[in-house]
């Protein structure tokens, strides 16, 4: 019941933020926008975001591969799908990676191993928002002179810096591995494996490296969506502010107060695109084909998880090895 009121309050808030939003702009005018956007450009801008999710799927691959779990790519293809469709109907990224980990323990029986690929592969995409942050802020803070978004930048940065310095630094990873096993029970026992599971990466340099380049990558194309997105509506803005403001949109959808983000994605790109002078109907259809896109790939999630659930229950499951 908790779970269920949970869930219709971040549903309430999405349509608050939402209708609040709309109640802001002309929505005749916002109408003629949609109506003469541009659907092939529109559909280029869906296949580079499709582009940046694949290159998300094969960073965790490389993930679970470094750490010895050799699996079907169909397998790992049908969890990464059941996160992309919960991601959804969860609380921001967060919930759909719970529900990717469950399924994947489920596949594999080692639950460890699992947990400790999906904390660092989402750690590592954080690692790459942060670096196209920073890099954008002293490339084109210029255009801005925001102090609302330096204050942002630089709370998520020490934040990330804290969590890096806590894993793998070794004083402190020797004392908390230490103190975890002063704890006789199970769930700090696991805590303590994981805790090993990803010190170990500390000296996987080549693969710790190839997944932030994967990371780089996939949050430039995310910001390229935007980009393409806002010339589909035959909007020219200067690329600049995309690598500026979208990793800082990014940031804010973190939070866990609506369904998958939405409302407070199209908030979020109506409070700063309206700071260089794009109009609140631009800002919230650029948002709104954004969000679409999210939508659409978590239905192309579900069908392909629903269907490998199927079929793994009628076939019986071997493992793959190399």
């Amino acid at each position: 019941m908790r779970k269920i009121i949970q869930l219709f309050l971040r549903l309430f808030i999405s349509i608050g933020i939402l209708f609040f939003l709309f109640s802001k702009i002309d929505k005749q005018n916002f109408l003629n926008i949609i109506k003469a956007l541009d659907v092939k450009v529109l559909i280029f801008a869906f296949f580079v975001f499709l582009l940046s999710n694949l290159l998300g799927l094969y960073r965790w691959k490389n993930i679970l591969d470094a750490i010895g779990i050799n699996f079907y790519f169909k397998d790992i293809l049908s969890s990464f799908s059941a996160g992309l469709f919960f991601n959804l109907l969860l609380p921001s990224a967060i919930g759909g990676d719970i529900l990717r980990s469950l399924d994947f323990i489920a596949r594999t029986h080692k639950p460890k191993e699992v947990l400790c690929s999906i904390f660092l592969d989402r750690l590592s995409g954080y690692i790459g928002l942060d670096i196209v942050l920073i890099f954008s802020l002293i490339i084109g803070y210029r255009f801005i002179k925001d102090k609302d978004i330096l204050w942002i930048a630089s709370v998520f940065s020490i934040f990330l810096l804290l969590i890096l310095f806590f894993l793998f630094n070794n004083f402190l990873y020797s004392k908390l591995n230490y103190l975890l096993g002063l704890f006789k029970n199970r769930f700090f026992y696991i805590l303590k494996e994981i805790q090993q599971y990803i010190y170990y990466f500390k000296d996987k340099k080549f693969t710790v490296l190839f997944n932030l380049s994967i990371s780089l990558i996939i949050q430039l194309l995310l910001c390229l969506v935007f980009f393409i997105i806002s010339l589909s509506l035959g909007v020219y803005i200067k690329m600049e502010y995309f690598f500026i403001f979208i990793p800082i949109i990014g940031i804010i959808t973190i939070l866990p107060i609506s369904l998958g983000g939405l409302g407070i994605r199209e908030a979020s790109t109506v409070f700063f695109f309206s700071k260089i002078g794009i109009s609140n109907d631009i800002c919230l259809a650029m948002a709104l084909l954004n969000s679409t896109f999210f939508v659409i790939l978590a239905c192309l999630g579900g069908i392909i998880y629903v269907f490998t659930l199927h079929f793994r229950r009628i076939q019986p499951y071997k493992k793959f090895s190399i």
